[in-house]
C-alpha cells in the first residue's frame, strides 16, 4: 500500500513539474534550452536608449552627468524611478520560447515594419541590444519580439510593450528641487498682504559649555551650533519647524506637470532660498479650490507644476509658525 502511494505521489509531482516548466517557458517548454541568447547589457552601464514607435516621434534617453535626460522629442530631465525600471526590464530580457518561423504571420504579433516597436540600447564597452517588439499575448504574461536579421518570432516574459508605449510627457521628471539642506544660508517667504519672512543661518558659540568647562575649551576650538534667526526677532527659530520647511523645499516633487504653457498674472507668493553659490526661487501662481492644488513654477522658467494642497501649505508657512 505504501509503495502504491509513493508511486502515485511521484507521478503527481512529475506532472506538476512538467506543468511548471511549460507555463514558465511558453508552449514549447523544453525548447528553451535551444534558444539563442540576447546580448547582455548591464543596467548601470547603459548610456542611451532609443524607442521608435509606429507613427509617433522617436523617444530617446541619454545618460548625462546630472542623470538620465529625455533628448527626443523634447529635452527634459527623465523620471528617475521610471528610467530605472526601464533599464532593469531591458537588462533582464530573456527569450523563453520560439513561437513561429513563418514570416507570413508577423502581423498576428504586430511585428510588421509598420507596427513593430524598434528598441536600441547602447552601453559602455560596446554593449548593444537591438530588438523589434510586437504585442503582448492575451494574458499579458509574455511579449512577442524579433531579433535583427532573424525572421523567427520569439517571446519574452512580461508585458514589455506597455512600458515602451508611454508618451514622452509621462517620462518627464516631477522633481522640482533636489539639493542638500546643509547648503541653505537664508530663506525669504513672501505672500500678498503680509510682511516677508526672512530667516538666516548663523553659527553661535555655546556659552554654557564654555562656562561649565572653561579649562577644556581653547579659543580656537570653541563649540558652536547652527542657529536660525528671523529678522526683527531676538529669539531663535525652532529647529524642527525650520528643518521641516527646508526638507519639504529642497526635496520638492510635484504631483503633475500642468498643461498650461504660461501664467500672465502675478504670483500669490514666492519662496527664495539662497545657498553659497545658487539662488532658488519658487513662485506660487494660484490655488485652485476646485481641484485643491497649487500651481507653481521655478522663477524664470515656463514649466508649471501642480502641488496638492497639503504640500503647498507646508511651504507657505504663516508668520506665526516661525
Amino acid at each position: 500500500m505504501k509503495q502504491r502511494r509513493l508511486i502515485i505521489t511521484t507521478a503527481i509531482f512529475g506532472v506538476l513539474l512538467i506543468y511548471v516548466l511549460i507555463t514558465q517557458t511558453g508552449n514549447k517548454g523544453f525548447n528553451t534550452l535551444k534558444l539563442p541568447v540576447l546580448p547582455v547589457i548591464v543596467a548601470e552601464e547603459m548610456e542611451k536608449i532609443e524607442i521608435a514607435l509606429p507613427d509617433v516621434d522617436r523617444l530617446e534617453f541619454a545618460k548625462k552627468e546630472s542623470g538620465w535626460q529625455i533628448v527626443e522629442p523634447i529635452e527634459f530631465p527623465a523620471d528617475k524611478n521610471k528610467l530605472e525600471a526601464l533599464q532593469r526590464m531591458l537588462a533582464e530580457l530573456r527569450l523563453t520560447d520560439m513561437i513561429t518561423e513563418n514570416t507570413d504571420r508577423e502581423a498576428d504579433y504586430n511585428l510588421t515594419t509598420a507596427t513593430a516597436i524598434s528598441v536600441m540600447v547602447s552601453g559602455s564597452k560596446d554593449q548593444k541590444l537591438e530588438l523589434s517588439v510586437g504585442s503582448a499575448n492575451a494574458g499579458a504574461t509574455h511579449t512577442f519580439i524579433r531579433r535583427p536579421g532573424d525572421s523567427k518570432v520569439y517571446q519574452v516574459l512580461g508585458d514589455v510593450t506597455q512600458q515602451l508605449t508611454r508618451p514622452a510627457r509621462e517620462w518627464r521628471s516631477l522633481q522640482v528641487y533636489d539639493f542638500s539642506t546643509d547648503q541653505v544660508l537664508n530663506v525669504t517667504i513672501s505672500q500678498k498682504g503680509k510682511k516677508p519672512v526672512i530667516f538666516s543661518k548663523t553659527e553661535e558659540i555655546q556659552e554654557q559649555i564654555v562656562k561649565d568647562s572653561p579649562r577644556s575649551i581653547t579659543p580656537s576650538a570653541l563649540p558652536a551650533r547652527t542657529i536660525w534667526r528671523a529678522e526683527d526677532r531676538t529669539e531663535p527659530l525652532g529647529d524642527p519647524k525650520v528643518n521641516q520647511f527646508l526638507n519639504a523645499f529642497t526635496r520638492l516633487t510635484a504631483a503633475k506637470i500642468s498643461n498650461l504653457k504660461d501664467w500672465p498674472g502675478k504670483p500669490l507668493a514666492s519662496v527664495q532660498v539662497k545657498t553659497l553659490n545658487t539662488k532658488y526661487v519658487l513662485e506660487f501662481l494660484e490655488f485652485q479650490k476646485k481641484d485643491k492644488l497649487y500651481l507653481i513654477r521655478r522663477f524664470g522658467e515656463g514649466i508649471i507644476y501642480e502641488l496638492p494642497e497639503y504640500q503647498g501649505k507646508n511651504l507657505l508657512k504663516e508668520l506665526k509658525d516661525f
